[in-house]
């Protein structure tokens, strides 16, 4: 696991989702993308969506607080979130997920 001086970007983020969601969630890579909204499109329901915030978590050390988790709509809202928390240069194979 990496350091809190670790950074990530938006594609590195999208990367990670794609892996957490195609492998975890069933989703189809092609809808992994960052106007996707987690229900509509990517039928996440609420237990869905922490699951994956919790996986997110677990991947990438960091911490999502509860008043962020009610305002993502998206994916492009979770990369966002989770570009905050990280920063800048991290890749997914140090974020511990399976590569496909």
């Amino acid at each position: 696991m990496s350091t809190g001086s670790d950074f990530v970007t938006p594609s590195a983020a999208i990367e990670l989702l794609r892996e957490l969601l195609t492998t975890e969630f069933a989703v189809v890579a092609g809808d992994v993308r960052p106007e996707a909204s987690l229900r509509d499109d990517l039928d996440l329901d609420s237990l869905d969506a922490t699951e994956l915030l919790q996986r997110i978590e677990e991947c990438a050390g960091v911490e999502i607080d509860e008043p962020d988790l009610k305002s993502l709509q998206t994916l492009g809202d979770v990369v966002e979130l989770l570009v905050r928390a990280r920063g800048d240069a991290h890749t997914p194979e140090r974020w511990g997920v399976p590569q496909t």
